[in-house]
């Protein structure tokens, strides 16, 4: 018997991708809350900037 679990999805503000929760950071803060971008989109920002400002 095959057991179809189907995990909550989010939609990232930023690339408008409809992700499972799962590929949401948790916040800090938050305890159960998530981050609102996914964590793709938060790693290729935080490259850029780091990019930026280390020229």
């Amino acid at each position: 018997m095959t057991t179809v679990t189907a995990e909550a999805t989010k939609t990232c503000p930023h690339c408008t991708r409809d992700l499972p929760v799962s590929a949401f950071a948790l916040r800090k803060r938050g305890g159960e809350s998530r981050q609102a971008w996914c964590r793709d989109c938060i790693n290729v920002t935080r490259r850029e900037a780091y990019a930026r400002r280390n020229r």
